[in-house]
């Protein structure tokens, strides 16, 4: 059960009754008690799930190790089905799972990927030579927006741990069909008021 009562739907702005009617997922309606950021952070989370130049197989193998490493249920079961729609495969959704980064199932560059966000997470940023396998396989801009992915979802494990939030899975399941999506959608163009 959730520590904090979920926002009221009924007394919510139109924009976000809209986004919950969609997604009546336990994060989104918890996170619409922040309604000034709720529009711009679902932007923003929409856009790590777009069109980065990260890999989606290794920002998903990534968000996993996050999970794994902080003991997130919600975000693990949620982010398992992302992983496996963008190409990541069983054995190697079991090998973050079981902590074994060094699987055959895994890439070089996936493991480099893990190694790293494993770092991150349980030190606080990476060492130098974490970093510099990643920088040199990966380049600049997607360490960077790696980096991005890892402060982005722990920031979600921490609400969720924090809040006592459990997986909703046929929520989960209706928003996995339009999270997809996204990867086809182009953005819209910023309006003057943003």
């Amino acid at each position: 059960m959730a520590r904090l009562p979920y926002a009221d739907t009924e007394s919510a702005p139109s924009s976000i009754r809209e986004v919950l009617d969609r997604h009546p997922v336990a994060v989104l309606r918890m996170l619409a008690h922040a309604e000034s950021v709720f529009e711009s952070w679902r932007v923003y989370t929409d856009e790590l799930l777009r069109e980065l130049q990260l890999d989606p197989v290794d920002r998903e193998l990534a968000i996993l190790q996050i999970a794994r490493l902080r003991d997130c249920e919600y975000q693990w079961v949620h982010h398992v089905a992302l992983a496996r729609a963008v190409g990541a495969s069983a054995q190697q959704v079991a090998a973050v799972e079981d902590g074994r980064e060094d699987d055959p199932s895994l890439e070089e560059p996936q493991r480099e990927v893990l190694r790293f966000a494993r770092e991150v997470i349980l030190e606080g940023s990476a060492s130098e030579k974490a970093l510099a396998a990643v920088a040199e396989r990966l380049g600049p801009r997607t360490v960077v927006e790696l980096l991005l992915v890892i402060g982005h979802w722990s920031a979600i494990c921490s609400l969720i741990q924090t809040l006592g939030l459990q997986p909703d899975l046929p929520a989960m399941a209706g928003a996995l069909v339009d999270t997809l999506a996204l990867r086809d959608t182009p953005m819209p163009e910023p309006t003057a008021e943003a």
